[in-house]
């Protein structure tokens, strides 16, 4: 399985191109976690910890498939704080949503690395890249709340600068006939 090296938001991007690194780097990671997952899957299938679920099986709800349906819910959690993230810069939602979209990837993704630990061989392979797949989905996210804060703040700052130059003159002008007063009262 190819692995997915997680990268820091390049600083040298202008703050949409940071986002839009950050999303990137969140979809490679969900989707190494679902791969990781179905791996995972396949081996306690294997081992007989679990048992298979015929393909054409109904779906009868969110923990069908086991594993794999717990990483869907992770991939659902970072679609939902990509969006978030995304209508945060814009300028269109709160800090605060963006923050409950994350903690909900890092809930949605330890509820997958609890479901897994209960049944797997702790040293198993598969154990491991679901974990470190977990990791990466968390940093990741991580990334993405701070290069969103970032261009939030940065747009805040930008929109909060507005100088009237119709005021700067009239002050100047005040100023200078206050300076003219004082030079002809003396």
């Amino acid at each position: 399985m190819p692995w997915h090296r997680i990268v820091q938001a390049d600083e040298t991007l202008d703050f949409e191109e940071q986002i839009l690194e950050a999303a990137k780097s969140i979809a490679a990671a969900t989707s190494a976690l679902v791969k990781s997952a179905s791996a995972a899957q396949r081996e306690l299938v294997a081992q007989g910890k679990v048992g298979s679920i015929p393909a054409n099986a109904v779906d009868d709800g969110q923990w069908s498939q086991g594993l794999i349906s717990a990483a869907r819910m992770v991939a659902a959690a970072t679609s939902n704080l990509c969006e978030a993230a995304n209508a945060s810069v814009q300028g269109q939602a709160s800090e605060e949503k963006l923050i409950s979209s994350a903690k909900q990837v890092a809930a949605s993704t330890a509820q997958l690395l609890v479901a897994c630990k209960v049944k797997a061989d702790q040293d198993s392979e598969a154990m491991r890249r679901l974990q470190a797949a977990g990791n990466a989905v968390k940093r990741a996210s991580d990334n993405l709340v701070r290069a969103a804060q970032k261009a939030a703040f940065h747009k805040a700052d930008d929109d909060n600068v507005v100088v009237k130059t119709k005021f700067v003159g009239g002050i100047a002008q005040v100023r200078l006939q206050r300076s003219g007063r004082l030079h002809s009262d003396m």
